[in-house]
């Protein structure tokens, strides 16, 4: 395996885990939201998810 073949690699794997990492948050703000609007009967300004 050549260093451009490395670096394809890991550019691969490395965009692919900024999908799958951006699919959970969104998907963790949606519980979120939904947990606050059933708790307090409010819609949520904002959240801040890391």
């Amino acid at each position: 395996m050549n260093i451009e073949e490395k670096k394809a690699d890991f550019m691969r794997r490395f965009r692919a885990s900024r999908e799958r990492k951006a699919e959970y948050i969104a998907q963790m703000e949606k519980r979120m939201r939904d947990a606050y609007r059933r708790r307090t009967g409010k819609e949520a300004e904002s959240f801040c998810v890391l």
